[in-house]
């Protein structure tokens, strides 16, 4: 039981993590705050859940939950960037680029 809670905490963790990590650079501020309080929170969880027995079974579903995490959370955030119109700082674009 202690694994499927790890590799579920770590995709939860990593989709908030992907989905703060992207709002730091938008310009929604609440969306920003929300996304940091749920991630801190879910962080915490998970690193009470490892701390309470840090054994080497839990590292490969904590890496697989966090590879599938990140994925989901990028395109969760995605949407959510297109439906509040959040868009990226203007001081944030790099202006080589136009792809």
């Amino acid at each position: 039981m202690q694994i499927i809670t790890l590799l579920f905490l770590s995709f939860l963790q990593s989709v908030t993590f992907t989905m703060s990590s992207r709002a730091r650079n938008r310009s929604n501020y609440k969306y920003n705050l929300f996304c940091t309080v749920v991630s801190n929170s879910v962080w915490f969880l998970t690193l009470r859940e490892v701390v309470l027995d840090p054994s080497l079974t839990l590292l490969v579903p904590y890496i697989v939950g966090a590879g599938f995490g990140t994925l989901l959370g990028t395109k969760v955030s995605i949407l959510i960037e297109h439906k509040i119109g959040a868009k990226a700082d203007e001081n944030m674009r790099d202006t080589r680029y136009t792809g």
